[in-house]
């Protein structure tokens, strides 16, 4: 599945070793493709989130796109708005100008409103000097979210449409 891709979101590994993906990406090049991977530290930097601790990756076609960066964690020390911080990563179509930045999440169910308002109400304008911003990830909810959250989760998206 990932081949038919140039740029793959994972959320939830949870190999503490770091050799699932790499064997993922091993199995993904087998056949000859290029793809590379951008990983995440463990989430859940604070004391009461350990109990979800988790990384994320990127999977992406080297051919295609470059990576931009290693990919940070959203730095949630001072604040503690999620349970699991988004990982974000800058990437370049390398045939053309388009730059972009995916931010990986995977939401708390019962706090999954909060948390996707947190990213652009707490952290929007650290990625709002880049071309392109989405979310992406797993945004499940365990109740319907507000006007402002909606908002708030489509807002980077929309405003790379108007560029």
């Amino acid at each position: 599945i990932i081949r038919k891709y140039d740029v793959v979101a994972v959320q939830e590994v949870s190999d503490v070793t770091g050799q699932a993906p790499l064997k993922l990406l091993d199995a993904v090049n087998a056949d000859g493709s290029a793809y590379g991977l951008l990983l995440s530290e463990r989430t859940g930097q604070q004391a009461d989130d350990h109990t979800s601790q988790e990384q994320y990756a990127f999977y992406y076609n080297t051919r295609t796109v470059g990576a931009r960066d290693n990919g940070i964690l959203f730095p949630d020390g001072d604040h503690d708005y999620f349970q699991r911080e988004p990982f974000v990563a800058g990437f370049a179509v390398k045939a053309g100008s388009l730059r972009f930045v995916l931010i990986d999440i995977h939401t708390m169910p019962e706090r999954a409103v909060e948390e996707i308002a947190a990213i652009q109400r707490q952290h929007g304008g650290r990625v709002a000097h880049f071309e392109r911003a989405s979310q992406v990830g797993e945004l499940s909810s365990t109740r319907r979210p507000t006007e402002e959250a909606m908002r708030c989760a489509t807002c980077m998206t929309w405003a790379s449409l108007r560029k």
